[in-house]
Formats: C-alpha cells, sequence, structure tokens
C-alpha cells in the first residue's frame, strides 16, 4: 500500500479532478480473480471534497492480452481480430452516499464499495 500515492490521488480528487481507478489493481483481470484492492478504502477516507462524484463503470470484451494491441508491427492484425468492447457507466453517486465512518479501515470501506458495485452490477463477480 503506497501512502503517497494514495495521499497524491487524493489530493487531485479534492481539487475537483477525475481520477479513473481499477480496484482490482489492474486493467484486463477479473474482480473474480483478485478482489478489490484495500487501497480504493484507504483513498475515499482522504477524499474530504463533498462534491465528488462516483461513477461505476463495467467494462466487457478485453483480455490481458489487449495491451499487446498497441505494439505496431504486421503480426497485431494478424494476431488480434477487431471485436466490440462494452462500457456501462452507473449514475454518478456523491461520496458521502457511501456513509463512510471515520473509524472504519480501508478493507472495510472497500468491501462497502464493493458491495455497491454488485448492486449495480449484479452478475460481474
Amino acid at each position: 500500500l503506497n501512502q503517497q500515492s494514495i495521499q497524491k490521488a487524493a489530493d487531485f480528487i479534492n481539487k475537483g479532478n477525475a481520477l479513473n481507478i481499477f480496484p482490482q489493481g489492474s486493467v484486463g483481470k477479473s474482480i473474480t480473480e483478485s478482489g478489490w484492492k484495500s487501497g480504493i478504502g484507504y483513498l475515499f477516507k482522504k477524499i474530504t471534497n463533498s462534491n465528488t462524484k462516483i461513477v461505476f463503470a463495467y467494462i466487457n470484451g478485453t483480455k490481458k492480452t489487449d495491451l499487446f494491441r498497441f505494439i505496431k508491427s504486421p503480426l497485431t492484425n494478424i494476431l488480434f481480430k477487431k471485436k466490440k468492447v462494452q462500457v456501462t457507466f452507473s449514475k454518478p453517486f456523491f461520496i458521502n452516499e457511501f456513509s463512510i465512518k471515520s473509524h472504519l479501515s480501508g478493507k472495510e470501506i472497500t468491501k462497502k464499495i464493493e458491495e455497491k458495485y454488485y448492486q449495480i452490477f449484479p452478475n460481474q463477480n
């Protein structure tokens, strides 16, 4: 857990900026492979801007190997067929809708956020 990175991200968000976060730790992993990382809960604890909105997204149609698509090579077109990727977004939630209590640990907060995600996207775990 890199506390400096979490603090930098919180400062960035608290200034009104947007940030994309992959709570499972990387792009291309299904959530069932790794579970959500607790850093997201620690980040939520540090967000003080009550105007902060959270939007969940579900991305369907990607794989770990999709990162190789960015390599410019004649083989890229042969090895990787074009396919559709679908991104579904939730409605925006204000951060205070998550009722984050200061006494909760980062892991406990992460669990609450993860539960909210699965209420919105129930068939994605």
